[in-house]
């Protein structure tokens, strides 16, 4: 039989009864590769460094597609950066500052700040740290002491650069207008406002030229947003004329040739690669589009091919930019935001910037499906009994967003009668009919929706609660369906009749997100520290404490019995009718963040995170 338990928020339950022998749960990434690049690094040898979101730092040696992890955490890498000895630093945005001498097989701390965003060197072998509020750390004795630097535009720093000459320039991009660009002359004691002028807009990168020449890109509206160019150290500054419209520029590079490479951060169909062979003269655009993703970094080898890191990844031209591909193979750094299984136990991961996936081998290999829509994260995924895909997106942080239906395994995309409707979770009932929670203006808040026609047309369901903010939707193995609202009284309802009517089965305080059910076994996870379970369909629940500040996104229970909770701060198991929990990280990146849960008719549990999916061993 087909298995259509499709859902975002809460995926399938297959219960058994059967009692299990308490064994060790270990976790193992399956990919899909790729994620968020946050900065790139190349040293002498040609070996480039990536730096991630979630998935750590990765490492290329310079031939093959291959990426191999150096250090994996699931932090946010900040900054990349390599000094004259090729030794590597790493900035990760909640721990500190890295050092690896060894091309990332060990690393040492040596510091403590995690809101450094730039890192640079001087001849001396000072090392230099861009803070993001405490202003510019420099140490003169090999990372052992640092000292704090007093910038003119010592807030939010976005960008620091050094010299051949050992002239320091800091830029800032403070959101309540203290923007500019400090210059210093004597190793960061006194510091002169090198601006571009007194408008305010954010200085995104610095980047200075073999010849001395100072580039800035400024972000800005209104015509003041671009690229600009100074030769007597920021004293004054030309704005280059393009022959395209940018307003958020993320890097600026410049290969062995002289020649100015450009990526622009924006979302949308402005983003793209530049490149001037003369002087900045005329542009010519490399690649285009990336998918909306912004780009965050360039790097360039001395034989002329180039990377670049984005929301998508790394893409890599071999031909001087004629020709591209991605090259992502073991990056685990994907957000994945959402699972399926559909026909043939094919499996089915949503992330980031419209990306789907699809996996026919238990997630050994993976290939990217067309994009649903590029500027949206796949919230939801769904396949019916027809094996009609369906993809809910979330555009600017769930404001808005649309449902897409494929009915060719997402080679081609169609949008529904769903617009302008962000939908959070899908059910497929044993009929057929698909039911989703989307909320929108149109609805003053939130609805169930239902489509008998295999997503041509939807139409509210009143459950009699009005509007609401959001719904937990879950289907049982014998074809109940569950539903919750996410207000602090969340009301639990039932339908026994595929949707048609829903009961009220009882209210938890608490802000719920999911739910997950089983015979009189009711589980509800949220925003509360914690997990409600009641065994007696929902006349009682005991709170069941998890780690501080853990938010549980996801429920699930295999045919064995075992409950899963995917949350903010790991997986959480119980084997007790969730009498008692266990966290099984073994194998997760550390800290790892687990979004969504799925099982497969062979009873495997895919765990999605922020570091790609992961898949259940025993």
């Amino acid at each position: 039989m087909i298995v259509p338990h499709l859902r975002i928020l809460l995926a399938i339950i297959i219960l058994s009864g059967v009692s299990l022998a308490q064994q060790e749960t270990s976790w193992e990434p399956t990919g899909p590769y790729g994620g968020s690049i946050t900065a790139l690094a190349i040293n002498s040898h040609g070996y480039i460094f990536a730096g991630t979101t979630d998935g750590g730092i990765f490492l290329w040696q310079g031939s093959g597609d291959q990426w191999t992890s150096i250090f994996r955490v699931s932090s946010w890498v900040s900054a990349l950066a390599l000094d004259r000895g090729d030794n590597l630093y790493a900035a990760l945005s909640d721990s500190g500052v890295y050092q690896s001498k060894d091309n990332g097989t060990h690393w040492v701390k040596i510091n403590d700040h995690g809101d450094i965003v730039s890192i640079a060197f001087n001849n001396k072998k000072h090392v230099f740290l861009g803070s993001e509020v405490n202003g510019i750390l420099v140490s003169r004795d090999s990372c052992l002491t640092w000292e704090r630097l007093e910038p003119q535009f010592d807030e939010h720093l976005s960008s620091l650069v050094v010299d051949s000459k050992d002239r320091i320039f800091a830029a800032s991009s403070d959101v309540q207008g203290r923007n500019g660009i400090s210059f210093s002359s004597d190793d960061g004691l006194t510091w002169e406002d090198r601006s571009i002028d007194a408008s305010g807009d954010a200085i995104s990168c610095l980047a200075i030229r073999k010849s001395g020449e100072l580039w800035a890109a400024r972000n800005g509206w209104e015509g003041e947003g671009g690229v600009y160019r100074s030769r007597d150290q920021g004293k004054h500054w030309n704005k280059l004329t393009t022959d395209f419209e940018v307003e958020l520029v993320g890097c600026i590079e410049f290969d062995h040739e002289n020649n100015i490479f450009i990526g622009t951060s924006e979302y949308g169909a402005k983003n793209g690669l530049y490149v001037s062979t003369d002087n900045g003269s005329n542009w010519t655009e490399r690649i285009t589009g990336l998918n909306s993703s912004p780009i965050s970094s360039i790097v360039l080898t001395k034989s002329g091919q180039i990377f670049v890191g984005s929301g998508n990844g790394v893409q890599a031209s071999f031909d001087h930019g004629n020709t591209w591909k991605y090259m992502d193979d073991g990056i685990s750094a994907l957000n994945i935001k959402s699972l399926a299984v559909g026909l043939n136990d094919d499996l089915y991961a949503g992330a980031e910037y419209g990306r789907v996936f699809r996996s026919t081998d238990n997630g050994a290999a993976w290939q990217m499906l067309s994009i649903v829509d590029p500027e949206g994260k796949v919230q939801a995924l769904a396949v019916d009994t027809k094996g009609n895909l369906f993809a809910a997106t979330d555009v600017r942080s769930g404001s808005s967003g649309s449902v897409y239906r494929s009915s060719d395994h997402g080679v081609t995309w169609e949008t529904t009668d769903l617009s302008d409707v962000y939908a959070s979770a899908f059910v497929i009932t044993d009929s057929g009919q698909i039911i989703t929670y989307g909320y929108s203006n149109q609805y003053k808040g939130g609805k169930l929706l239902e489509s008998l026609d295999e997503g041509e047309h939807w139409r509210p369901v009143d459950p009699g609660l009005g509007g609401l903010w959001g719904f937990g939707i879950f289907k049982e193995s014998n074809g109940i369906l569950y539903a919750t609202t996410d207000k602090t009284d969340a009301a639990i309802l039932k339908s026994t009749d595929n949707g048609k009517r829903w009961d009220s089965v009882s209210t938890f305080h608490g802000n719920v997100a999911t739910i997950a059910a089983s015979n009189k076994l009711l589980i509800v996870g949220g925003y509360f520290n914690g997990l409600g379970v009641s065994l007696d369909g929902g006349n009682h629940f005991a709170l069941k404490q998890l780690a501080n500040n853990t938010v549980v996104y996801d429920l699930l229970i295999d045919k064995n019995g075992i409950i899963f909770a995917g949350s903010s701060t790991g997986v959480y198991e119980s084997t007790d009718h969730g009498n008692s929990w266990i966290k099984t990280m073994n194998g997760f990146v550390e800290s790892s963040k687990n979004q969504t849960l799925v099982i497969s008719p062979s009873d495997v549990v895919f765990a999605g995170t922020k570091a790609g999916v992961y898949r259940r061993q025993r």
